[in-house]
């Protein structure tokens, strides 16, 4: 390994003494050549990387991929075998570095093509989706999760059949039923009451013989007469036969399915049955916004099934997984733990299942930067490795041969994998564990091979390792933390290692009267007991939030100012007493009952003063801060800088170090701070770029985001002004936040953190539910909405938010006779014109029925299927709203329908002219009234639904009104998010898919 390298992994112990020269250390006088080079794996790690991020975003090259790749081998074994006396045109080094390189590029290539983009055969479980019903039988792949009325598993298809046979009713003469009816003609056979009585004695036998036949048939006379003219052509096709047994076609691949309101428990390995439809994945598709469907085929999984517990039948039950152990001992845990919470940490420390903890503890080891510490990873792994090394280590230098030859510690580190791998698999063997399985065991096999202080190179094979076994794992956030985590460490503590021997040997820290003041209370310090191992680990902590920190706000969005402080008391305490007693107990409790129960209860003891420490911490105001989202440019400049400013500290210390000078070196420091240099000038060039582009914009841009059956709307203001209108929502019944998951992280990768106004139009599920965690986490200036009340939780935690944080409150409401807008708000060169709900009208409104309308006032003759007016409907009391920029409009009427639609007709006529329609009601027929279309006239129109909601929306008869008027329509289900951007004279619409809207679709 190269010099700059060498000492990496070396205990402190190892340096030298004062007095003593190294044999092989160059002299201090003179300018000796050191070269500064990079570990010889991290260039093939990183081609390797480049290799698989390029097949996930430009596939379609596999098989020319392939070839180039055999190519690249034979020519590599040809340069290897080529005599050194032939003419070089070029180097043999380096067309061996370049072969290597494009090999090892086009096989991370290869392998995340297979991954991401597979060539899937015609039987694949993706070409049944959305296309109806099917009979379908599977095995159950993963193990069952239990979650609120529902359990969610993996599963095997195993074959798929259109139609539902009974084969027993077939052998019976049972003819099958049709969409609930039998074929004309048919009939079922009488159903038997009973048994049949047994047959008494026997038939009479036959007595003589039947009389034989006389005489001959008569012959036919004369002929039959010809057929005059041609029989009619048959018209349509002959009537399937009802009693046929439809062919049961087989299946392959993996389908994600939920069972509502089980009837039975399920596990893993049961072979099962039922009947539904498969439904294909499918993103939101919001700018920036998370990639679901990659992250599902991450998982070999390509399709989903919703089904109720009812419909599922067991055919065969399966071995399942051995998992009953841990369930017991999740149970065991429960019983002698009182805190519930400490019971969920270590239930998630020893079994690796996290469900049982509360999301608001989640909350404060996220704030206070211990979120790492929750799910099971190399942190965990490496902490286990630590404690039995230790102890393998101490009994195995008992024995006098061992220690002589240098086995015991070779010998310890092999039997630490026993343990560990024991580990890995009682905590679930998730992806995450396997690979943090990986990279310890090559450090263990550097140990063994007395090579630890190739630590670079032994994460860097680690990683290849990883890679070619499991290429998705690039984009896998627990991978990315990780491998970040343990190169800083690695780095930062070289750094550290290589200033501390600089100076034990330039100022004889030994000799306390030479040293500096500062140097003295340093090795003073280090003297106290057990003050070493805190100093270790003070920098472990640093430099692993050095390099992790930058992951974490891009996908968590938080900043602690604790997370050293919180590392240095709850790690140990975690990690190296209450985990050891976690697994202590999970492999006694079987055995010795009392000890594993004692064991537990003093872990859940320590576990529950960590919670109190944590939770006092992220009270504090100062301990966190919510953040933006960094972009991936933004992600590279920060490593990049990090990258020259390691090498910049280096090389600082080395200068001061004369035995490591160079010539080289000089020349490398230019280099490295004119880089320096314009990586700090791009990044703030960017930065300014932002901030023109968040403040200083002169256009408008409305983003109708997809959000599912709901409605919401960013609303971006010129120079900076940001409206939200509506959250969207799922049902009361889902545990999907659209705020958290959809709306927030958009918010975020835009660099918004503060929203001038938040409209709720009105106060139902669609809309309201993704507010609340905005109006929790962004710093909002005002909440417009109509005077609806409601007694829903969503509306109660909303209003609850609104009055701590004190934030004003804007009731729309205006007179009846009202000719003009209610309410009129300024927003730079914007403004905002409220045109609905009226007073008297939340008193009297329409129904959830169409009303006829006649004439060009918009007469009303009647109201459908006998709705009087004094039906209250809140989706007529919706805030409706014109944003008008210049010579360009937009119309948000919120879920108002026809009455509604006609009361706003009425009274502004064609003074509700606008360019863009956001779709009433998201596109219900109940909406879209031919006279409210001519009124407002627009030239788009944009229906924000979900994708094969249950409502059916958007109907058919709209679309048919949008085309009769030469409407463009956009769809938030088929177009996935829609922007809209203004310069005061024209729009710009761009849709984040482009799909025709039509009638079939």
């Amino acid at each position: 390994m190269r010099k700059n390298f060498r000492n990496l992994g070396h205990r402190s112990g190892d340096a030298e003494k004062p007095g003593t020269s190294r044999p092989n250390s160059p002299k201090k006088t003179g300018t000796s050549r050191s070269s500064y080079s990079i570990p010889p794996l991290i260039p093939f790690f990183i081609i390797l990387c480049a290799g698989i991020i390029t097949s996930e975003h430009l596939p379609g090259f596999q098989m020319p991929a392939l070839c180039l790749a055999i190519f690249f081998v034979i020519s590599l074994s040809f340069i290897y075998f080529i005599p050194d006396n032939l003419p070089r045109i070029i180097s043999f080094t380096f067309s061996k570095k370049v072969s290597l390189l494009a090999i090892f590029f086009l096989v991370g290539y290869y392998l995340a093509h297979t991954v991401f983009h597979p060539f899937l055969p015609e039987n694949h479980v993706v070409n049944f989706a959305d296309k109806g019903d099917y009979e379908i039988t599977g095995t159950i792949a993963s193990e069952p999760e239990e979650l609120w009325k529902r359990v969610k598993f993996s599963m095997d298809i195993h074959s798929v059949s259109k139609e539902m046979v009974n084969h027993d009713l077939i052998k019976k003469n049972e003819l099958p039923e049709k969409n609930g009816k039998l074929p004309e003609g048919k009939s079922k056979l009488p159903e038997t009451k009973g048994e049949l009585p047994e047959r008494k004695g026997k038939l009479p036998e036959r007595k003589g013989k039947l009389p034989e036949r006389k005489g001959k048939l008569p012959e036919r006379k004369g002929k039959l007469p010809e057929r005059k003219g041609k029989l009619p052509e048959r018209k349509g096709k002959l009537p399937e036969r009802n009693d046929k047994v439809p062919e049961r076609s087989e299946a392959m691949g993996k389908v994600q399915v939920n069972i509502y309101t089980p009837l039975e428990t399920y596990r893993k390995g049961d072979l099962l049955k039922f009947r539904t439809d498969i439904r294909s994945l499918r993103n939101f598709n919001n700018p920036g916004g998370f990639d679901y469907v990659r992250y599902m085929r991450m998982k070999d999984i390509w399709g989903r099934i919703n089904i109720n517990g009812k419909k599922v039948e067991v055919i065969k039950r399966g071995l399942g997984s051995g998992n009953s152990f841990r369930k017991d001992f999740i149970r065991f845990i429960e019983e002698r733990i009182k805190d519930k919470n400490a019971a969920a940490i270590l239930v998630a420390l020893t079994t690796g299942y996290k469900d049982l903890i509360p999301d608001s503890l989640r909350h404060d080891f996220s704030v206070t930067g211990a979120s790492h510490i929750l799910a099971i990873s190399g942190l965990h792994l490496s902490m286990i490795a630590t404690i039995f090394y230790f102890c393998f280590n101490f009994l195995l230098s008992m024995l006098t041969p061992l220690l002589i030859r240098g086995w015991s510690r070779k010998l310890a580190a092999l039997l630490t994998l026993v343990p560990l791998f024991w580990y890995a698999v009682m905590s679930g063997w998730s992806p995450a564990t396997r690979r943090a399985m990986i990279m310890i065991m090559m450090f263990m096999a550097a140990w063994v091979t007395e090579r630890e202080s190739d630590g670079f190179n032994s994460l860097s094979a680690a990683g290849i390792l990883i890679l070619l076994l499991e290429p998705e794992a690039i984009f896998s956030i627990s991978f990315q933390l990780s491998f970040s985590a343990v190169l800083f460490i690695l780095a930062g503590i070289y750094l550290v290692r290589l200033n501390h021997n600089y100076l034990i040997r330039e100022h004889n820290c030994l000799n306390v009267e030479k040293g500096s003041n500062l140097t003295v209370i340093y090795q003073y310090i280090k003297k106290i007991p057990f003050m070493k191992q805190v100093i270790n680990l003070i920098w472990i902590s640093f430099f692993a939030t050095l390099g992790t920190q930058i992951l974490v706000m891009h996908y968590f969005n938080v900043f602690s100012f604790s997370g050293i402080f919180t590392n240095l008391i709850v790690i140990p305490l975690i990690g190296f007493i209450s985990l050891p007693l976690g697994l202590v107990s999970l492999g006694t409790y079987s055995f010795f009952p009392d000890l594993a129960s004692a064991l537990v209860s003093v872990a859940g003891y320590i576990l529950s003063s960590c919670i109190y420490y944590i939770r006092f911490l992220g009270a504090l105001s100062f301990t966190s801060i919510e953040t933006f989202t960094p972009d991936g440019l933004e992600i590279f400049f920060y490593y990049f800088f990090m990258l020259l400013l390691f090498m910049r500290i280096a090389e600082s210390i080395k200068k001061r170090d004369k035995t490591e000078i160079s010539v080289f070196m000089l020349k490398g420091k230019s280099v490295r701070v004119i880089m320096l240099v314009l990586i700090i000038f791009s990044s703030f060039l960017y930065e300014l770029w932002w901030i023109k582009k968040r403040f200083f914009n002169h256009e408008m841009v409305v983003t109708i985001l997809s959000v599912g059956q709901g409605s919401s709307a960013l609303l971006e203001m010129p120079y900076g002004k940001t409206v939200l209108v509506d959250g969207g929502g799922f049902s009361y019944f889902s545990r999907f936040d659209t705020g958290e998951h959809i709306i927030a992280p958009f918010l975020r990768q835009k660099k918004i953190l503060t929203l001038d106004a938040v409209v709720l139009t009105h106060p139902e599920s669609d809309h309201i539910n993704g507010l609340v965690y905005i109006m929790e986490h962004f710093n909002v200036g005002e909440l417009v909405k109509n005077p609806d009340k409601r007694t829903t939780s969503a509306y109660k935690d909303l209003m609850t938010v609104v009055a701590e944080k004190k934030i004003p409150l804007c009731n729309i409401v205006g007179a009846d006779n009202i000719f003009e807008p209610i309410l009129i708000k300024k927003l730079g060169k914007a403004e905002m014109h409220f045109l609905h709900p009226v007073k008297n009208f939340l008193e009297v409104s329409g129904g959830n029925d169409d009303v006829k309308v006649s004439g060009k006032r918009g007469k009303i003759e009647n109201i459908k299927k006998g709705k009087t007016k004094n039906t209250v409907d809140y989706n007529n009391h919706s805030v409706a709203f014109r944003l008008i920029f210049g010579n360009n409009t937009i119309f948000f009427p919120g879920d108002i329908m026809s009455y509604a639609e006609v009361n706003l007709s009425q009274r502004y006529g064609n003074k509700l002219k606008s360019d863009i329609l956001v779709s009433p009601h998201h596109g219900s027929s109940t909406s879209s009234t031919d006279f409210f279309l001519d009124n407002v006239a627009p030239e788009s129109v944009i229906i924000s639904c979900g994708w094969d909601n249950r409502f059916g929306f958007p109907h058919e008869p709209v679309i048919k009104r949008y085309m009769k008027r030469n409407i463009a329509i956009y769809r938030t289900d088929l177009n996935g998010a829609v922007t809209l951007s203004s310069d005061g004279v024209r729009w710009k619409i761009s849709p984040s898919v482009k799909s025709l809207v039509t009638l079939q679709n």
